[in-house]
């Protein structure tokens, strides 16, 4: 599936990543380990900007991936977040 808009915010568990697009209902749940990421980080546009909410570990393989390939990434603090 190719995704048009370009701000994605992502909730981040040990097992899952729950992605929510701007402007789409709903919400995409990927697995969270290299080759899904990887797999569904492919299908996005290159401008694309993700948020992700620091969760300990969690988050950290989304962020690295997405940076390595070049996209905004946006790491926020789970305090700063908490009442969106």
């Amino acid at each position: 599936m190719q995704m048009s808009e370009s701000f994605i915010g992502v909730d981040a568990s040990k097992a899952e990543l729950v992605v929510a697009v701007h402007g789409q209902p709903g919400c995409q749940r990927i697995a969270n380990n290299p080759g899904a990421v990887l797999a569904w980080l492919r299908l996005l546009p290159a401008h694309a900007r993700l948020a992700v909410e620091s969760t300990g570990r969690c988050h950290q393989l989304l962020a690295a991936l997405a940076a390595g390939m070049g996209l905004t990434v946006f790491v926020l603090n789970a305090r700063d977040v908490y009442f969106y």
